[in-house]
Protein backbone atom coordinates (compact mmCIF):
# COMPACT_ATOMS: atom_id res chain seq x y z
CA UNK A 1 0.00 0.00 0.00
CA UNK A 2 2.43 2.81 -1.20
CA UNK A 3 1.60 6.19 -0.16
CA UNK A 4 3.53 9.24 -0.98
CA UNK A 5 3.62 11.91 1.57
CA UNK A 6 3.72 14.75 -0.57
CA UNK A 7 0.19 13.70 -2.32
CA UNK A 8 -1.75 14.91 0.57
CA UNK A 9 -1.03 18.35 -1.31
CA UNK A 10 -3.03 16.70 -4.35
CA UNK A 11 -5.69 15.55 -2.22
CA UNK A 12 -6.16 18.89 -0.31
CA UNK A 13 -6.59 20.97 -3.51
CA UNK A 14 -9.18 18.42 -5.33
CA UNK A 15 -11.16 18.46 -1.90
CA UNK A 16 -10.91 22.13 -1.06
CA UNK A 17 -13.58 23.18 -3.54
CA UNK A 18 -15.81 20.70 -2.89
CA UNK A 19 -16.74 22.01 0.75
CA UNK A 20 -19.73 23.79 -0.64
CA UNK A 21 -21.71 21.03 -1.41
CA UNK A 22 -24.51 19.62 -0.22
CA UNK A 23 -27.40 17.22 -0.66
CA UNK A 24 -28.17 17.02 -4.44
CA UNK A 25 -30.86 16.77 -6.67
CA UNK A 26 -29.76 15.65 -10.20
CA UNK A 27 -30.87 14.57 -13.33
CA UNK A 28 -29.20 10.76 -14.14
CA UNK A 29 -26.58 11.36 -17.04
CA UNK A 30 -28.50 11.04 -20.36
CA UNK A 31 -27.83 8.36 -22.23
CA UNK A 32 -25.34 10.48 -25.29
CA UNK A 33 -23.50 10.94 -22.44
CA UNK A 34 -23.09 6.88 -21.43
CA UNK A 35 -22.64 6.09 -25.26
CA UNK A 36 -19.50 8.55 -25.11
CA UNK A 37 -18.01 7.07 -22.35
CA UNK A 38 -18.20 3.91 -23.40
CA UNK A 39 -16.91 4.68 -27.06
CA UNK A 40 -14.10 6.79 -25.40
CA UNK A 41 -13.53 4.66 -22.03
CA UNK A 42 -14.78 1.17 -22.87
CA UNK A 43 -17.80 -0.96 -22.02
CA UNK A 44 -16.92 -1.23 -18.41
CA UNK A 45 -16.32 2.08 -17.93
CA UNK A 46 -19.89 2.88 -19.31
CA UNK A 47 -21.52 0.37 -16.75
CA UNK A 48 -19.68 1.30 -13.80
CA UNK A 49 -20.43 5.24 -14.65
CA UNK A 50 -24.29 3.58 -14.82
CA UNK A 51 -24.36 1.87 -12.10
CA UNK A 52 -22.52 4.60 -9.85
CA UNK A 53 -25.33 7.04 -11.28
CA UNK A 54 -27.93 4.32 -9.86
CA UNK A 55 -26.34 3.57 -6.57
CA UNK A 56 -26.22 7.22 -5.51
CA UNK A 57 -29.81 8.09 -6.56
CA UNK A 58 -31.52 5.13 -5.13
CA UNK A 59 -29.48 6.05 -1.73
CA UNK A 60 -29.35 9.49 -1.51
CA UNK A 61 -32.43 9.58 0.46
CA UNK A 62 -31.44 6.69 3.16
CA UNK A 63 -30.02 6.63 6.32
CA UNK A 64 -26.19 8.12 6.35
CA UNK A 65 -25.37 4.30 7.63
CA UNK A 66 -26.57 2.58 4.18
CA UNK A 67 -24.93 5.68 2.33
CA UNK A 68 -22.08 4.37 4.18
CA UNK A 69 -22.01 0.91 3.36
CA UNK A 70 -23.48 1.35 -0.26
CA UNK A 71 -20.60 3.61 -0.98
CA UNK A 72 -17.90 1.54 0.30
CA UNK A 73 -19.09 -1.38 -1.20
CA UNK A 74 -19.10 -0.14 -4.51
CA UNK A 75 -15.29 1.17 -4.38
CA UNK A 76 -14.09 -1.66 -2.96
CA UNK A 77 -14.67 -3.22 -5.96
CA UNK A 78 -12.16 -1.14 -7.44
CA UNK A 79 -8.87 -2.97 -8.79
CA UNK A 80 -5.85 -2.04 -6.71
CA UNK A 81 -3.32 -1.43 -8.39
CA UNK A 82 0.41 0.71 -7.55
CA UNK A 83 0.81 3.49 -9.71
CA UNK A 84 3.84 1.57 -11.41
CA UNK A 85 1.54 -1.05 -12.29
CA UNK A 86 -1.20 0.95 -13.61
CA UNK A 87 0.96 3.89 -15.16
CA UNK A 88 3.98 3.31 -15.24
CA UNK A 89 5.52 6.15 -12.69
CA UNK A 90 5.92 6.09 -8.98
CA UNK A 91 2.90 8.78 -8.49
CA UNK A 92 -0.04 9.33 -10.65
CA UNK A 93 -2.65 11.30 -9.09
CA UNK A 94 -5.81 10.27 -10.74
CA UNK A 95 -9.00 12.31 -10.72
CA UNK A 96 -12.29 10.08 -9.20
CA UNK A 97 -13.67 9.80 -13.14
CA UNK A 98 -10.14 7.92 -13.55
CA UNK A 99 -11.02 5.57 -10.96
CA UNK A 100 -14.50 4.78 -12.31
CA UNK A 101 -13.71 4.62 -15.24
CA UNK A 102 -10.63 2.88 -15.30
CA UNK A 103 -11.82 0.99 -12.01
CA UNK A 104 -8.47 0.58 -10.73
CA UNK A 105 -6.36 2.66 -8.64
CA UNK A 106 -3.77 2.53 -5.00
CA UNK A 107 -5.52 3.38 -1.87
CA UNK A 108 -5.48 7.27 -1.74
CA UNK A 109 -7.51 6.88 -4.92
CA UNK A 110 -9.87 4.94 -3.95
CA UNK A 111 -10.26 6.66 -0.60
CA UNK A 112 -10.74 10.09 -2.15
CA UNK A 113 -13.16 8.32 -4.55
CA UNK A 114 -15.59 7.51 -1.34
CA UNK A 115 -14.70 10.68 0.29
CA UNK A 116 -15.80 12.52 -2.91
CA UNK A 117 -18.95 10.01 -3.49
CA UNK A 118 -20.16 10.83 0.46
CA UNK A 119 -19.64 14.64 -0.04
CA UNK A 120 -22.06 14.65 -2.84
CA UNK A 121 -24.85 12.80 -0.65
CA UNK A 122 -24.27 15.71 1.06
CA UNK A 123 -22.02 14.53 3.91
CA UNK A 124 -20.60 17.66 5.78
CA UNK A 125 -16.99 18.06 5.56
CA UNK A 126 -16.16 17.94 9.04
CA UNK A 127 -17.51 14.65 9.58
CA UNK A 128 -15.34 13.18 6.90
CA UNK A 129 -11.41 12.48 6.78
CA UNK A 130 -9.25 11.09 5.06
CA UNK A 131 -6.45 8.96 6.98
CA UNK A 132 -2.80 7.95 6.62
CA UNK A 133 -1.78 5.44 8.11
CA UNK A 134 0.55 2.64 8.61
CA UNK A 135 -0.85 -0.54 8.64
CA UNK A 136 0.35 -4.43 8.49
CA UNK A 137 0.79 -3.90 4.86
CA UNK A 138 2.97 -0.94 5.26
CA UNK A 139 1.98 2.82 4.41
CA UNK A 140 -1.99 3.16 3.32
CA UNK A 141 -4.80 5.52 3.22
CA UNK A 142 -8.54 4.98 4.17
CA UNK A 143 -11.37 7.13 5.00
CA UNK A 144 -13.17 7.45 8.25
CA UNK A 145 -16.43 9.10 9.26
CA UNK A 146 -17.27 10.53 12.70
CA UNK A 147 -20.87 11.30 13.24
CA UNK A 148 -21.95 14.20 15.28
CA UNK A 149 -21.17 13.60 19.05
CA UNK A 150 -19.10 10.42 18.04
CA UNK A 151 -15.52 9.96 19.95
CA UNK A 152 -14.76 6.63 17.80
CA UNK A 153 -14.52 7.03 13.69
CA UNK A 154 -16.42 4.77 11.39
CA UNK A 155 -12.85 3.53 9.18
CA UNK A 156 -13.61 2.82 5.20
CA UNK A 157 -11.01 0.42 3.96
CA UNK A 158 -10.20 -1.47 1.05
CA UNK A 159 -8.70 -3.75 3.43
CA UNK A 160 -11.97 -5.10 4.33
CA UNK A 161 -15.83 -4.70 3.72
CA UNK A 162 -16.85 -4.30 6.87
CA UNK A 163 -17.10 -0.52 8.30
CA UNK A 164 -15.45 -0.69 12.34
CA UNK A 165 -14.90 1.94 14.61
CA UNK A 166 -11.16 2.78 14.79
CA UNK A 167 -10.87 1.06 18.24
CA UNK A 168 -11.21 -2.18 16.82
CA UNK A 169 -8.73 -1.39 13.51
CA UNK A 170 -5.63 -2.24 16.08
CA UNK A 171 -3.25 -2.72 13.00
CA UNK A 172 -3.68 0.63 11.86
CA UNK A 173 -1.51 3.02 13.37
CA UNK A 174 -2.93 7.23 12.21
CA UNK A 175 -0.32 9.22 11.11
CA UNK A 176 -2.18 12.11 9.67
CA UNK A 177 -5.82 12.81 8.74
CA UNK A 178 -7.25 15.85 6.38
CA UNK A 179 -10.08 16.98 4.74
CA UNK A 180 -10.64 19.79 2.20
CA UNK A 181 -9.76 22.58 4.97
CA UNK A 182 -7.91 20.92 7.80
CA UNK A 183 -4.81 19.14 8.41
CA UNK A 184 -4.09 16.77 12.21
CA UNK A 185 -0.96 15.10 12.95
CA UNK A 186 -2.07 12.40 15.06
CA UNK A 187 1.25 10.67 16.13
CA UNK A 188 4.59 12.37 16.11
CA UNK A 189 6.54 9.31 17.23
CA UNK A 190 5.68 7.70 13.33
CA UNK A 191 7.61 10.12 11.40
CA UNK A 192 10.49 8.62 13.06
CA UNK A 193 10.10 5.80 11.66
CA UNK A 194 10.54 6.79 8.37
CA UNK A 195 6.85 8.01 7.42
CA UNK A 196 7.48 10.81 4.85
CA UNK A 197 5.77 14.40 6.09
CA UNK A 198 3.71 16.69 3.74
CA UNK A 199 5.68 18.07 0.99
CA UNK A 200 4.69 20.37 -2.14
CA UNK A 201 4.20 19.10 -6.40
CA UNK A 202 3.13 22.19 -7.78
CA UNK A 203 3.19 21.01 -11.28
CA UNK A 204 1.46 17.22 -10.41
CA UNK A 205 -0.98 19.82 -9.00
CA UNK A 206 -1.28 21.92 -12.03
CA UNK A 207 -1.52 18.75 -13.98
CA UNK A 208 -4.58 17.17 -11.86
CA UNK A 209 -6.49 19.89 -11.80
CA UNK A 210 -6.54 20.52 -15.71
CA UNK A 211 -7.26 16.97 -16.62
CA UNK A 212 -10.43 17.71 -13.94
CA UNK A 213 -11.43 20.43 -15.93
CA UNK A 214 -10.96 18.77 -19.81
CA UNK A 215 -13.27 16.00 -18.25
CA UNK A 216 -15.95 18.65 -17.13
CA UNK A 217 -15.92 20.44 -20.64
CA UNK A 218 -15.54 16.98 -21.97
CA UNK A 219 -18.14 15.44 -20.71
CA UNK A 220 -20.84 17.82 -19.98
CA UNK A 221 -20.69 18.57 -23.93
CA UNK A 222 -22.36 14.92 -23.97
CA UNK A 223 -24.87 15.29 -21.09
CA UNK A 224 -26.88 18.83 -22.94
CA UNK A 225 -24.67 21.06 -20.90
CA UNK A 226 -26.40 19.79 -17.59
CA UNK A 227 -24.03 19.46 -14.52
CA UNK A 228 -22.46 16.15 -14.17
CA UNK A 229 -22.34 13.94 -11.01
CA UNK A 230 -20.93 12.01 -9.86
CA UNK A 231 -17.18 13.70 -9.90
CA UNK A 232 -17.71 15.62 -12.95
CA UNK A 233 -18.43 19.07 -10.86
CA UNK A 234 -16.43 21.89 -12.10
CA UNK A 235 -15.54 22.06 -7.91
CA UNK A 236 -14.23 18.86 -8.33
Amino acid sequence: MQVKGFQLVYALSLLAASSGLHAFEFEPWGEELYEYVGEKHGVHAKQHARDLNHLLLEVNHNSDTAKLQAVNAFFNQVRYVTDQEHWGQSDYWQTPLQTLFEFEGDCEDIAIAKYTALRVLGFDEEHLNLAYVMSNQGPHMVMSYQAEGSHDPLVLDILTQEILPASKRKDLVPVYEFNSTHLWLADKKTFEHGAELPGNSLKLKEELLDRIDKNLLTLQAHNDGKPLFPFALHTL
